[in-house]
């Protein structure tokens, strides 16, 4: 989704970092034409600052493996292709653990129910120290309602600031399936760009409700994809590197 929508870049440097305004400037007006101007300044920006974070997915052909599988009728499997698509589905299932809980070993990137969290700190950025840059989160509710107090309308009406309001929805497949028996049969839209990457889709308000088996249980992220960013290195994008005699090792 971010990716159709251009919102992956591709960066280099020691870091990542980029402006935040996060308060509102307040000084517009309106004045008597012959009233005397006082000048004001108020710091209203601030940056958010992470650190690169390194994914690898290693893989060893062994020599049997090498034997039982060589060019010839006796072949099982492309061995080279296949472990190379076993890598590239590893590597895809860690960054969908990781999406929703921080790697175990500390080293992964920050998962999105931290970003999205409504206390924690994320960028070096603490909620406490700026209010609006908190998100609304709601821990008490324990039924999927459409509309009505605890609704996921009423969520998405307390996650609106100004032009920007939650544009996708993620949840459970469970939850995303008793999302779409709520929804009038004949009010169904479906999401075209997602559908055509594999994701059967049901819309809320123009935003898509995505079921994924990997989102934790009871969650429902409701997120703003026009505020979100992917940075990739452009030397270390899903890069393949050549397979390598580990003899000597």
């Amino acid at each position: 989704k971010m990716k159709k929508n251009n919102r992956v870049r591709v960066k280099g440097g020691a870091d990542l970092r980029w402006p935040l305004r996060y308060q509102q400037f307040g000084y517009a007006n309106a004045v008597d034409p012959h009233s005397q101007v006082v000048f004001s300044s108020k710091g209203t920006r601030t940056s958010g600052v992470l650190d690169w974070v390194f994914y690898i997915t290693p893989q060893l052909m062994s020599w049997d493996e090498r034997v039982k599988n060589s060019n010839g009728k006796a072949q099982i499997v492309s061995l080279m292709a296949d472990k190379t698509e076993e890598m590239r589905e590893d590597h895809d299932e860690r960054f969908n653990d990781d999406l929703y809980v921080a790697n175990p070993n500390g080293q992964g990137f920050i998962p999105i129910t931290t970003i999205v969290d409504s206390a924690s700190t994320y960028a070096g950025i603490a909620v406490a120290d700026v209010a609006n840059w908190a998100a609304t989160e709601d821990s008490s509710t324990t039924q999927l309602n459409l509309y009505g107090s605890g609704s996921i309308g009423v969520a998405v009406a307390s996650a609106t600031f100004g032009k920007f309001m939650p544009t996708i929805h993620v949840t459970t497949r469970n939850l995303a399936t008793k999302a779409e028996s709520l929804i009038e049969p004949q009010k169904r839209y479906y999401d075209e760009q997602l559908a055509d990457a594999g994701f059967k889709t049901v819309s809320f308000h123009g935003a898509p409700i995505i079921g994924d088996s990997h989102c934790p249980t009871s969650m429902w992220l409701g997120v703003c994809m026009e505020v979100m960013e992917i940075w990739v290195h452009p030397d270390f994008d899903m890069v393949l590197t050549p397979w390598e005699d580990m003899t000597q090792a």
